[in-house]
């Protein structure tokens, strides 16, 4: 008889779901976009720079507590940074 022990065992391996917190803070994040192209637009991009400390700070807050909420800022840094520094040469 073999029994196997839960580190070999795929299933114990998975996150555990993310909490109604991590995902409002994932989502703020993300909301956060919009503030960049509201303010972004009109201001040929540079106000939106302003905008990326959003997500940012929210990244550096959780990136040694939740990965999920750390890698939802860091995609929405990365949306924001291509479309801010693509916005200003037009």
């Amino acid at each position: 008889m073999h029994i196997h022990s839960s580190a070999s065992n795929p299933a114990s391996e998975l996150p555990s779901p993310p909490t109604s917190d991590e995902r409002a803070w994932a989502s703020l994040a993300h909301a956060s976009i919009i503030f960049t192209a509201l303010i972004g637009i009109p201001t040929a991009g540079i106000g939106g720079l302003f905008f990326l400390l959003v997500p940012f700070s929210i990244y550096l807050s959780f990136k040694d507590r939740s990965s999920y909420v750390a890698y939802h800022a860091v995609q929405a840094i990365a949306l924001q940074l291509a479309a801010t520094l693509g916005w200003i040469p037009l």
